[in-house]
């Protein structure tokens, strides 16, 4: 979880997902179905994003600051689309 600028919240929760499967029986939709159902809506991720690796330094550490530089964005492109 990052949070990333957002227009209209100032700043959003995305989910960035490493899947250790396939990614075939995955569903964004199932996922934030039950997330709902056990989290307050502000901890409710605006976006999911599955990628095929999620970046670590040397000690397995997630870099959420590279995460974040290469998300900061998707919001933006999800207003454009709107428009």
């Amino acid at each position: 979880m990052i949070g990333v600028p957002h227009h209209d919240f100032g700043e959003a929760v995305v989910a960035v997902l490493e899947l250790a499967g396939e990614r075939a029986g995955f569903d964004k939709d199932k996922l934030l179905e039950h997330l709902r159902g056990r989290l307050a809506g502000y901890k409710i991720p605006k976006e999911i994003v599955v990628v095929d690796e999620i970046p670590r330094n040397a000690l397995g550490k997630v870099q959420k600051n590279v995460l974040k530089q290469q998300y900061a964005n998707i919001f933006q492109a999800v207003r454009n689309q709107e428009a």
